[in-house]
């Protein structure tokens, strides 16, 4: 895996959120567009938020205080590492994951964003050296390295922009 190439993908991603929330009006970023349906408020809620909890996990994999495995990523990690997308499937967050998704506002937003460029630059030369053998598991794709949990940031990153193209569709009629 190339991590310069997967950290100039991570930072395009986050710039296009900077740049949507701009382009989303203000009294549509906490609407929803039905009941049971994601605003983009929560949308950016939930994509940071996982995205800063996902890079203590890398900073714990390239620090070696995880678990020291040979068990990698399941076959559903595989395909999806392997195609590079999330965007063939439409999961739902794990409860405990949207049990913290809140409506945030644009600020709290742009906030988050520029720790969260911070920390794409710092992780991608941490992850030069990272050992593989030392893994967290996620809930659906199994066992995955640091390096492994950057890339997801990435793809997880851009199935959430088409999620938010969804919104904007639902909204504009």
């Amino acid at each position: 895996m190339n991590i310069n190439h997967e950290r100039k993908l991570l930072e395009q991603a986050f710039e296009a959120y900077r740049n949507r929330l701009d382009e989303i009006p203000d009294e549509e970023f906490e609407k929803a567009p039905a009941p049971g349906v994601w605003s983009a408020a929560e949308v950016y809620s939930h994509l940071l938020d996982a995205t800063l909890r996902t890079f203590m996990g890398i900073d714990q994999c390239c620090m070696k205080t995880v678990e020291h495995t040979t068990v990698k990523e399941n076959w559903k990690g595989k395909l999806m590492m392997w195609l590079g997308t999330l965007s063939f499937m439409r999961i739902n967050a794990p409860p405990e994951v949207a049990a913290r998704v809140k409506k945030i506002t644009k600020e709290e937003a742009r906030n988050k964003l520029v720790k969260i460029r911070r920390r794409i630059e710092e992780l991608a030369t941490r992850l030069q050296s990272a050992p593989e053998d030392y893994r967290i598991k996620h809930p659906i794709m199994g066992m995955l390295s640091g390096k492994q949990w950057f890339k997801f940031c990435r793809m997880h990153a851009e199935h959430h922009l088409k999620q938010l193209d969804r919104i904007s569709k639902a909204l504009a009629g």
